[in-house]
């Protein structure tokens, strides 16, 4: 279920894990961990788990789809989900499951009644479907009706029910069937390490290392004092109380490690490894040696009577079994609880109906017991503890083993059966070994040695005996020693050709053979064999690629003089960059990190000349060339300034090393273009128009395209915008693409503040992202729009000074204005139509000034409005009412006297225009200084522009 991840996987239905390799996962988990382990998730009625190698499996109830198999058949054993997708962390609810990609993208199946599985549907799926965001994710968790997931920088975010707050973004609703970002006001650190989903409330670790919960306070869960009138509810994280009174009258808080959310209770680990637990206590689930007996009310409406409720963190008995203990993990579930010690033994305390406590009995215990190690867990370290509704599954490492006890309604164990088990059984083990790979043989006397590598799944803590046999014959060696990946073969005829295939054994199984050695001749016991040094490789070919920066080289290999072959070395000049292939097959690497130097030539250290943009032609350390288009002189002009890598092998054996072969042919590598830079955004409706400084170099390739990608203003670049040269891909974020310096980016939420990167993409490769733009906030006003409510007063001037007198006919006002963001655009409207009468740039310090001229066609009574950026980003509006008046009179009504506020003086101007016409203009003239006030505090009218409207420069 919920998971809380540190350093690791561990997606628990109720479980915090601070040490060892394994990543059991359930109702709610922290973890330290090493992310490269598997998971498994006990959670309300069935339980999934990944697989070292990333695939899920799922048994129990699956009325909903739970197990994501495309039936709604119940499992009494493991059975894959159906998806293609490798995953990385797992988590189940109460009658749904959830799962991130390799890519942190998240995808969930089962019930959705309440929206928790993110796709913006109540729909239930019995096949996984993916949760509608573009964040990318690295950990999961999920309790009850509700899911949480946590970005690499520490914004979560949930969905689902959200009755009681559960999802955290300070209001309560009936559900959330998408992502909604948690609040971290007033929380320390201003993001979570970990997230952790409970049965009806959601706890969170800051980065600051502080334990927050929100939600149902019903029980007691949250652990922080009363702070609502509504003490069921808590719709924002609040901090857990952890101090403690000592006897000299001061208080302490105790430093914790992580906090994990179980069904109606919550439990955390300290720093120095001891247990504290709050919340419901019906059954002895707080561990603290005090019980009562009550059914928990659901839904929840019932007063709790408050014997059963510890409102507050208080320490988990270490009188017993726990004695001495150094707890690294722990997992509260629905009516019990159990923990992980240092040393891999598991405990559990509270409810043990069906023995969900493992310690081979039915009976409750408010203080923990240690979980039975008699059969199944006979000398095995677990690394992980999960503890669901009405059962626990543990998991141990080397090899990977799933083991699960206490109620088997449905299947929920996993082990084929329906009977409860009240002491673990083992469920899963890995399966076999992938074969070994890059086998090579050398010969000797009537003998070869044969050395080999580990296969991707084969855990050298696992692995028993490696077996090899030749073909033909038969003959065969073995390797008993999981670091020693050689053995020779004896016995071998002269003069026939073998191969050689490698087997490893493991405790899940023996593996498949690897593919064949390559083929060696054994030679006879009295044959004089040369020995000495290896010849040079031959034939050296070096080809740019495969990626930007890299060149790749092959050769013919030398013979190796009855050596036994280590390695060929290859090194560019110049700059001695090398690569290294150790395998006496492989005859070719890659050299990376290749950068682009310039030859001594004066000419070719010059900068690209104008006189090359205007005609086409290029230079070199050559006479000057005529070509027919910039990209050809752009290529040209890189070649010329670029110098050309040249590259020699080196083979090396036990006799020795060879000489240096010859250089191949000089070759450039693939180049990136350099970065865009000066990227600029303009606002419109919905859209925001995007422009750029092309690159100075676009390296060796040919330009395909610029793309720019939006991105709200607190969002992560999460590499959704990471364009590919070989196979293009369409970003998630919103976009546009252009051959030239600008383009338009459509489909923008108005009001929403975005910023904007680019990137130059060419046949060759891609260039890093550019800065971000200025911020921009999309919106105009559109046909029949309301004026806006100002944030502050624009100034309406003629002539330098305050209009008081006539002006000519056509004459000029002026405008100024302040309180924007410094260098961001700024639009000038009429509101009639409304109509734009100019765009501006706001100077350095967020203000503006300029002229402009109203014809007569403006006749009548107006609103002058200047829309821009405000100083964070936000849409911020001066406003001037203005009356034009023609041919000659100007009258000012009352009404427009009025200031927005009633502290600001107001001062009546009248104004008479003349000159080539016969154009009146009376203008209003606050006389205090541009005042901001915020559009939090009075609401704004957002402007739309119409397709009419065209934006200003």
């Amino acid at each position: 279920m919920p998971r809380l991840g540190v350093n690791g996987r561990m997606a628990a239905y109720g479980s915090l894990s601070v040490l060892a390799a394994g990543l059991l996962t359930a109702g709610g988990a922290l973890t330290l961990e090493d992310p490269a382990q598997a998971a498994a998730s006990a959670g309300g009625h069935h339980t999934c788990v990944l697989t070292p190698d990333g695939e899920a499996r799922c048994w129990g109830t699956n009325t909903s789809g739970q197990v994501g198999d495309g039936t709604t058949t119940s499992r009494t054993t493991p059975v894959p989900v159906r998806t293609s997708s490798a995953f990385t962390d797992i988590a189940t609810g109460s009658w749904h499951t959830c799962a991130l990609s390799t890519g942190g993208k998240a995808y969930c199946w089962g019930g959705n009644g309440h929206g928790q599985l993110g796709n913006g549907a109540t729909t239930s799926t019995s096949t996984p479907v993916p949760v509608q965001t573009s964040l990318a994710f690295t950990s999961i968790s999920a309790n009850g009706d509700t899911t949480c997931a946590l970005t690499r920088g520490g914004k979560a975010y949930c969905w689902g029910r959200n009755d009681y707050g559960q999802v955290g973004k300070g209001t309560v609703t009936e559900r959330e069937s998408i992502p909604v970002p948690v609040s971290t006001t007033g929380v320390a650190g201003g993001a979570f390490a970990s997230v952790s989903v409970g049965g009806y409330h959601t706890c969170g670790f800051s980065t600051g290392r502080r334990a927050y919960c929100w939600g149902s306070r019903a029980f007691g869960q949250t652990g922080a004092a009363a702070t609502s009138s509504d003490l069921s509810r808590e719709p924002a994280p609040v901090a857990v109380d952890v101090t403690r009174d000592l006897p000299d009258g001061t208080t302490s808080a105790i430093a914790l490690s992580g906090v994990v959310a179980g069904r109606f209770h919550t439990c955390a680990l300290s720093t120095g490894g001891a247990a504290l637990c709050w919340g419901f206590n019906g059954h002895g689930q707080i561990g603290n040696g005090e019980a009562g007996t009550s059914p928990i009310p659901e839904p929840l409406v019932n007063p709790i009577p408050a014997s059963l409720i510890v409102p507050a963190p208080v320490a988990v008995s270490t009188a017993g079994a726990l004695a001495g203990v150094r707890l690294t993990g722990i997992s509260p579930g629905y009516r019990h609880t159990c923990a992980r010690s240092a040393a891999g033994r598991t405990y559990c305390w509270g409810d043990n109906e069906d023995g969900k406590l493992g310690n081979a009995t039915s009976g409750d215990s408010p203080k923990p017991v240690a979980v039975s190690t008699a059969d199944a867990l006979a000398g095995v370290t677990l690394t992980n503890v999960s503890a669901g509704y009405w059962h626990t599954c543990a998991e141990a490492a080397a090899p990977w083993r799933v083991y699960c006890w206490g109620n088997n309604g449905s299947g929920r164990i996993g082990d084929g059966q329906t009977t409860s088990r009240t002491s673990p059984v083992l469920v899963l083990t890995v399966r076999p070994p992938d074969p070994p790979a890059e086998v090579t043989a050398v010969p000797g006397p009537n003998s070869a040695t044969i050395t080999w590598s580990a296969g991707p799944a084969a855990a050298t803590e696992g692995v028993m005996r490696y077996v090899v046999t030749a073909n033909p014959g038969g003959a065969s060696c073995e390797s008993s020693d999981p670091a020693s990946q050689t053995c020779t073969i004896t016995g071998l005829q002269e003069g026939t050709e073998y191969t050689f295939t490698v087997v490893v054994v493991t405790e899940g199984g023996a593996s498949t053979p690897s593919g064949p050695s390559n083929r060696v001749l054994p030679y006879g016991p009295q044959e004089a064999a040369p020995a000495g040094p290896p010849d040079p490789p031959t034939n050296i070919i070096a080809t740019p690629g495969p990626g930007v920066n890299e060149v790749t080289v092959s050769w013919t290999p030398g013979a190796l003089n009855r050596g036994r072959f280590q390695r060929s070395t290859v090194t560019a000049t110049p700059g001695g960059r090398s690569c290294v292939s150790t395998l006496e097959t492989v005859h070719s690497c890659v050299v990376t990190g290749l950068v682009q130097t310039r030859p001594a030539s004066r000419a070719s250290q010059q900068t690209l000349p104008e006189q090359l943009r205007r005609t086409g032609t290029t230079f070199g350390p050559t006479a000057p060339t005529r070509l027919t288009n910039l990209t050809q002189a752009t290529r040209a002009y890189t070649a010329a300034r670029s110098t050309a890598y040249t590259f020699t092998v080196v083979t090396t054996t036990d006799l020795g090393e060879s000489a240096v072969s010859a250089a191949s042919a000089p070759v450039l590598p693939k180049y990136a273009p350099d970065t865009p830079t000066a990227v600029t955004t303009v606002p419109g409706d919905r859209l925001a128009k995007v422009s750029w400084k092309q690159p100075a170099n676009l390296g060796t390739g040919t330009l395909k395209y610029y793309l720019a990608c939006a991105f709200p203003q607190d969002a992560e670049d999460d590499g959704s915008c990471s364009p590919s040269a070989d196979v293009p891909r369409l970003p998630a974020a919103p976009h546009c693409t252009s051959r030239g310096t600008e383009c338009t980016i459509p489909n923008l939420h108005n009001g929403t503040i975005y910023r904007v990167k680019a990137f130059a993409v060419t046949s060759d490769g891609v260039s890093q992202p550019s800065q971000w733009s200025n911020l921009v906030t999309p919106g105009n006003p559109e046909a029949g729009s309301t004026p806006p409510k100002g944030d502050g007063l624009l100034l309406v001037t003629s002539s330098g000074e305050e209009i008081t007198a006539p002006v000519t006919a056509g004459g000029v006002i002026r405008l100024m204005g302040r309180g924007f963001a410094p260098n961001t655009p700024v639009k000038i409207y009429i509101y009639s139509a409304p109509e734009l009468l100019r765009g501006v740039v706001s100077d350095a310090r967020g203000g503006f000034d300029l002229e402009l001229r109203l014809g007569v066609e403006f006749a009548g009574d107006h609103t002058l409005a200047a829309l821009g950026c405000g100083p964070e980003g936000d849409l911020f509006t001066l406003v001037s009412p203005i009356t034009v008046l023609s041919p000659r009179a100007v009258v000012i009504p009352a009404h427009a006297l009025q200031s927005p506020d009633a502290s600001v003086p107001v001062t009546a101007i009248t104004i008479a225009v003349t000159a080539a016409g016969a154009l009146l203009l009376l203008g209003l003239i606050y006389s205090t200084t541009v005042r901001r006030r915020r559009a939090k505090a009075v609401p704004v009218a957002e402007p739309v522009r119409t397709s009419s409207s065209t934006p200003g420069a």
